[in-house]
Formats: structure tokens, sequence, C-alpha cells
């Protein structure tokens, strides 16, 4: 297979002020009109902002104007539910309304207007440059050989699949593709008066799904902003 160009995130920049910046982590997230703060159906308490990405700043495979973002609940660290179906399957009929509700991802159309502070993480833009990915074929003793990406925090490309490829169909039954990977044990910098994360042992850190790496995957016929499954590996 031929190198490819994936969009990574080189690195996140503090933010001073109450500048309201598309791309970050934490600072202040750009929701659909009209739309709340998300909260965690468990706690019901406001959701982190981890990170939001708009389509101008990260490219493909956002499209158009496109805006990524990811909550997690502050009181749960854990991994997200797993899949009711076995891989290559279709997800069931708003696969995203069942669990504990735990952890929210929305891809709206464009970029809405920002809401207030997120208070749990230090306000940090996001800057990205493009990187070659040559991927790697993985030789299995049973099964078919897989290829794999480059780990890092990026848009699009092939998975590093730490455990495997784990991909399912959406409940439209259209394809659904990779859309942002988290690198294992990625730091989120937490905003000093915030308190500790669970699962953490850090006062200067958060981690997304317990720090495994993961796979953002998104409906390819976008059949609602929030039909995107995460799978995460370690």
């Amino acid at each position: 297979m031929a190198d490819t160009k994936v969009r990574v995130v080189k690195a996140l920049e503090p933010v001073t002020g109450d500048e309201a910046v598309r791309s970050s982590v934490g600072g202040r997230p750009h929701v659909a009109g009209g739309a709340a703060w998300p909260k965690c159906r468990t706690h019901q308490v406001p959701m982190v902002l981890f990170f939001q990405i708009a389509a101008q700043d990260g490219g493909a495979p956002l499209r158009g104007a496109e805006h990524l973002l990811v909550f997690q609940c502050p009181q749960w660290n854990d991994i997200p539910d797993f899949a009711p179906v076995k891989p290559g399957e279709q997800l069931p009929a708003r696969f995203w309304e069942q669990g504990e509700g735990h952890y929210a991802f929305f891809l709206n159309p464009s970029a809405g207007a920002p809401l207030e502070p997120e208070p749990h993480l230090v306000h940090s833009r996001m800057v990205f440059e493009d990187a070659d990915e040559q991927p790697q074929e993985v030789a299995v003793k049973t099964g078919k050989p897989f290829m794999v990406g480059i780990r890092a925090f990026k848009l699009g490309g092939i998975p590093s699949w730490a455990q495997g490829p784990q991909v399912y169909r959406c409940q439209c039954g259209a394809d659904m593709e990779p859309l942002v990977q988290v690198p294992l044990n990625y730091i989120f910098p937490k905003a000093p008066e915030a308190p500790q994360q669970p699962g953490t042992y850090s006062k200067k850190k958060f981690l997304i799904f317990l720090g495994n790496e993961t796979y953002l995957f998104a409906c390819t016929k976008r059949c609602d902003p929030q039909a995107l499954f995460a799978v995460v590996q370690n």
C-alpha cells in the first residue's frame, strides 16, 4: 500500500483569555444551534470537553465545514460500552443512546455558537501538521494479515490497531470510516483548580477512556450527527 498523508496534532498551545478557538482541547465548545452543554445521563453533571476539531483546521476525513466534539463525564474514567454486535455487523438503531451515557460525540455540519469555557482542562489550541503514513502489514497466526498506520493523534488514515481490526457498520447500514485516533495515554492537561480525574492518579492530567488507544469512527453517510462509535484497545 502506498504512503498517504494524514493530519496529526503536532502540539497543544495554551490559550489565554476567552478566545473561542474552533479546534481545541478544553475551551468553549462550538455546539449546534440551540444545543445545551451535554450532561452525563448517570451522574447528571456537565461533561468535560476533551477536544473539538473544525474541518477547516483538521482537514479530511472531516468534510466541508464539519465540526467534531468529544465529551466525557468528569466523574467517570473507564472504557466505553462494547458494541452489542460482532465486528462487521450493523450497530443497532440509535446506538449512541444505549449504555449509561458517560460520554458523547457530535459531528455537526458546521461549528455553531460557542458556549461558556470548559473548567476542567487547560484551554489549548490544537496545532496540526501533515505526516506521512507508511502502512505496515501485521501477520497473525490465524486469520488474514491486516494493515496498521502510525500511532499518533491523527485524523483519518489507518488505525494502528493494538489488538487487530474492529470495525462495524452504522445503524443505517452504511460503512463507518476512521475519523480520529487518540494514542495510548495521551495527556490532556488538567486545569489547576479542577478536581483530580478518577483513575488517573495524577494531579496534572486527564485521560480519555482510561488512557486506552481510541479509534473514533463516523458513518460515511452522516445519517445522524451522533452516528459515531469509539473502539478502544491497548
